[in-house]
């Protein structure tokens, strides 16, 4: 993502091409203009200063240091996001899956063809969503897996 820096000098440099048009807005519109397009990471500091500053009267370079000063604890918010998301796949690969059935243990005796499995739950009988969102991406990776585990030609 972009770094508070970054996005104040693109804003800055906004400001300014407004000025030299003489197109000068008030406080409270620059300053919500600033903080409505930051990024999600910074939604906690938004709300603290819509709650702690009169955006009438400050300027967005002093809100600008408010969120700067906070930049370290964005930084590891965002951290910690992306490693929740880096890797959905990989994610359920590793994790256990409660509708996986087991695998069928076959005696070496082909006289032998008592299987046991437990049947899988019938979709239509969850009504937990986290249990059905578990199902379903269960479902997407062993899908990934059968269609691109497979190497082709159409490098």
């Amino acid at each position: 993502g972009e770094s508070i820096e970054s996005y104040y000098h693109r804003f800055l440099k906004l400001m300014n091409d407004l000025k030299r048009n003489k197109h000068f807005s008030e406080n409270i519109a620059s300053n919500l203009k600033f903080l409505n397009n930051l990024q999600l990471e910074w939604s906690r500091y938004v709300t603290i200063v819509h709650q702690t500053k009169d955006l009438y009267t400050t300027d967005y370079t002093q809100l600008y240091d408010f969120l700067k000063y906070n930049q370290k604890e964005v930084d590891k918010l965002k951290a910690e996001r992306l490693a929740k998301i880096q890797d959905p796949i990989a994610l359920m690969a590793n994790s256990k899956n409660p509708y996986a059935s087991p695998a069928p243990h076959q005696d070496q005796s082909p006289f032998n063809q008592n299987i046991l499995q437990q049947p899988m739950t019938n979709p239509e009988d969850i009504t937990d969503p986290t249990t059905a969102m578990n199902m379903a991406l269960t479902l997407m990776a062993k899908a990934f897996k059968l269609n691109y585990s497979t190497p082709t030609n159409n490098n």
